[in-house]
């Protein structure tokens, strides 16, 4: 099979959304009662799921990619191993900001958006993604039940994008 290769592999890949944008979804999402919104809707995965619903939405934090998976098994290794060369290339700043920020955190690490990122032809680009499963689990919490897990995950996510592209239509100026 062919691997498939970029001379984008190894950065940081810019975006152009503006960090005012993720200071107002912050603000939209912060009452409560817009939790309770999203946490009534929410299907659970049927595998550990997490105890609270966080929504995140920080322009400093990174989703690492590892490219070129075949199987589920080798994603015990390669997220690992991509984890390891992001940190080894972007390590924590010594003085970071104050508030302290996330400043280029990995905060989750896939396949599926890199590739899709490498794809796109502009840097307006933003991920909305929900988390299947935690780092290094993959394999008891979703090989499994591969449907079920995904098909939470996936239905979460068009709960918040029924309610995040209203939002976006509403602040299109500062997506970049």
């Amino acid at each position: 099979m062919p691997r498939y290769e970029s001379d984008r592999f190894g950065i940081l890949l810019p975006s152009k959304v503006k960090s005012e944008l993720f200071a107002n979804l912050n603000l939209a999402l912060s009452p409560l009662y817009m939790r309770f919104f999203f946490e009534q809707q929410a299907l659970l995965p049927s595998i550990n799921p997490a105890p609270n619903f966080p929504l995140v939405a920080d322009p400093s934090i990174v989703a690492v990619s590892d490219m070129n998976i075949v199987s589920y098994a080798q994603f015990a290794t390669a997220d690992a191993d991509a984890l390891k060369a992001y940190s080894k290339k972007y390590p924590p700043p010594l003085n970071p900001p104050v508030p302290p920020a996330n400043y280029n955190n990995a905060y989750s690490v896939e396949t599926t958006h890199g590739l899709i990122r490498l794809q796109a032809t502009c840097d307006n680009f933003m991920f909305i993604s929900c988390i299947t499963n935690r780092d290094a689990y993959f394999n008891n919490e979703v090989t499994p039940r591969v449907g079920a897990q995904n098909f939470a995950c996936a239905f979460n996510g068009r709960i918040f994008l029924s309610w995040f592209l209203p939002f976006l239509d509403r602040h299109a100026s500062l997506v970049g």
